[in-house]
């Protein structure tokens, strides 16, 4: 089989496909454009903890927080790596993931103590969101079957064997197992107590004296999405289960002071058209908190974290809007009053259904590809490799293997035998072999042509998973090694072809916009400007800097050096928005 001759593991076969041949890069990060002080992010031999680290840099890494969206497709060890370079960096606030994030967080911060006991002396935020609860057959935890207030979301099976028994990732739906899993969401009283309750980060904060937990609401909209009801309706129900939530965890602050200082919500839904089932108007999040001011006298809520990108903006208006309204709200209350911050997520990720489906994201970020010999040097010497904004075409390999490819495929002799012969002229087995070549032949062609319109990573990996890789597959039930070895290479090139291509499509998106449409187009996109450092400056100085925190998720440490880097670029460069 195909799949055994290019790679022994399928897993492996379809990463090495879609991601091509693993590369280490090193990294350096130049805390400021002066130079002022060169560090080594992540290395096992190198601590950055006693590097200078003066007010701007505080200033600066005060507007990144590491986000949870990448955490349960991570191994633990290299999950536990990203933490790590984030503590060591300077960052203060990480999310820690649904499900077993709160788990996986903890023993990720408590593994960076055990290396580097320094990192006791910084102040860290964790988020933690509250709201969805999986209730699943044969868990080892106890999780309440059901909760007043319950909204039942979803309900699947799922195999036992092939998901962690302790909920430590979120589980994986299979269609043939037989143990039944529902996802409920919940804000009210019980159900933030239950999660306060077992949260392993709150246990962890009573141990270390430099933790703070944020607690987060997630999707409060969803509490009004089944009632069928009109939208005020809807925002009323609403506002009545935050009110209950915002009431138990102002009482959990009463009594742990030490542990927890505020709470907010993240929300997809604000930044939904009112027209939604999901809208949630950020009035009501508003409402609510006036409520937990009059009881208690002052309301401790402080973060409302929301969608924003240079794709997708409402969430600017929405800021704008509620920072206003937050502060003439609070103008006549006591000075010690907390601030309202807007949270920035998904800055350098478009969901052009708005995150309310399965479309594909459109990653807002330009990516390093290996050096060839054509290339300009990369300014980096540490950075083996060259980003796409610094290259004028598609990668030559990529050029050479199609080429290769097609030619390889071309099955000539059989065809012209066919041709002048006849069909009968061919065994039943040159008969299979022309017609396998004809299509690769035409799925290869498909593909080169696709080039042009990606625009997403994962549309990409959709395609080969469910497209091309079965008709492989079912196609070549046997393949000799040099073919095999060809097609390896082919796919290798082809992964560099794919980012280019997304990179160059994307950049051309934000530039001069959709075709027909009437969406802002943003000129002052340079090619020398990498799209993740744009994406971060939009995102941090659009409408005058009304977005105080970006929280972004890592695959690596190494994703996690490069975003700090591209902050620096992005705060440092002056050119207004």
């Amino acid at each position: 089989m195909y799949a055994k001759l290019l790679y022994p593991s399928e897993t492996r076969r379809i990463a090495f496909l879609l991601h091509g041949r693993p590369k280490q890069w090193s990294w350096k990060l130049s805390c400021s454009t002066t130079a002022r002080h060169q560090r080594s992010c992540y290395s096992s031999q190198q601590q950055s903890t006693n590097i200078a680290f003066d007010d701007n840099d505080a200033r600066i890494m005060s507007k990144l927080g590491l986000g949870s969206h990448q955490w349960a497709k991570l191994d633990s060890s290299i999950y536990n790596q990203v933490v790590r370079t984030a503590l060591e960096n300077r960052i203060d606030t990480i999310e820690a993931g649904p499900e077993g994030g709160s788990q996986a967080l903890a023993t990720a911060y408590q593994a960076a103590l055990d290396e580097n006991p320094q990192l006791e002396q910084r102040s860290i935020t964790f988020l933690v969101r509250i709201g969805y609860r999986t209730v699943a057959e044969g868990m080892s935890i106890s999780v309440p079957d059901s909760l007043p207030n319950d909204v039942k979301v979803e309900e699947f099976t799922f195999d036992p064997a092939a998901n962690p028994v302790g909920m430590a990732k979120p589980l994986t739906p299979s269609t043939d197992a037989a143990a039944k899993a529902r996802v409920f969401h919940n804000i009210g009283s019980e159900a933030v107590s239950y999660a306060l309750e077992s949260c392993p980060l709150l246990k962890l904060a009573k141990e270390h004296s430099c933790i703070r937990i944020l607690p987060l609401l997630h999707n409060p909209e969803v509490q009004g999405s089944q009632l069928g009801a009109p939208m005020l309706e809807r925002q009323s129900r609403i506002c009545e289960m935050l009110t209950q939530g915002f009431e138990t965890l102002e009482d959990y602050i009463q009594h742990h002071p030490s542990t927890m200082h505020s709470y907010g919500v993240v929300s997809n839904g604000v930044c939904l058209p009112n027209d939604h089932p999901l809208y949630l108007n950020y009035q009501t999040v508003l409402e609510a908190t006036k409520a937990i001011s009059v009881n208690n006298h002052k309301s401790h809520f402080s973060v409302l974290q929301l969608p924003i990108n240079v794709l997708e903006r409402k969430g600017f208006d929405i800021a704008k809007a509620a920072k206003k309204e937050w502060s003439a709200a609070t103008a006549d209350a006591a000075s010690d009053s907390v601030p309202l911050h807007i949270y920035g997520m998904r800055p350098l990720t478009c969901y052009p259904d708005l995150g309310t489906g399965s479309g594909h994201p459109i990653l807002l970020a330009d990516y390093l590809l290996p050096v060839e010999q054509q290339e300009p040097e990369p300014a980096d010497d540490a950075n083996d490799g060259v980003w796409t904004n610094e290259t004028k075409n598609a990668p030559a390999a990529y050029q050479t293997a199609f080429r290769t490819a097609m030619a390889y495929f071309d099955a000539d002799d059989l065809l012209h035998r066919k041709v002048s012969n006849g069909e009968d002229s061919l065994t039943d087995e040159e008969r299979e072999t022309l017609a396998g070549c004809q299509l690769l032949q035409s799925l290869l062609q498909d593909l080169d042509a696709g080039l042009e319109q990606l625009r997403s990573l994962a549309a990409h990996q959709s395609v080969l998973y469910e497209r091309v890789i079965p008709i492989i597959h079912e196609t070549f039930s046997e393949m000799d090694a040099e073919t095999a070895q060809l097609l390896e290479q082919y796919f290798q090139a082809y992964s560099l072809a794919v980012r280019y291509a997304i990179a160059k499509n994307t950049r051309k998106l934000i530039v001069s916009g959709e075709q027909g449409s009437n969406a802002p187009k943003c000129k002052d996109l340079t090619p020398e400007t990498r799209l993740q450092e744009y994406g971060l400056r939009f995102a941090l100085k659009h409408e005058h800097g009304v977005i105080d925190k970006v929280v972004i998720g890592s695959s690596s440490p190494e994703q996690v050096v490069d975003n700090i880097y591209s902050l620096y670029k992005a705060m440092e460069d002056e050119t207004p928005i």
